[in-house]
């Protein structure tokens, strides 16, 4: 399988190929929802290193995303 990643300042999207198109590939969040794309977010959690959806929910200051 071929794919591409897209490493944003704010999202990080991954499209695949299939047969000559490139769709993108849906990424749940935390409560189930799907979503176009990743946070391009890490957090340090405990000594534990998050990232993306991950990061976002540690947060209580965290911005809306849509």
């Amino acid at each position: 399988m071929r794919f591409g990643i897209d490493v944003g300042t704010t999202r990080t999207i991954v499209a695949v190929v299939d047969r000559g198109n490139y769709p993108i590939v849906n990424v749940e969040d935390a409560l189930g929802d799907a979503h176009e794309f990743i946070p391009s977010v890490a957090a340090l959690d405990g000594a534990e290193i998050k990232a993306g959806w991950d990061a976002v929910t540690l947060g209580t200051d965290h911005p809306t995303l849509t």
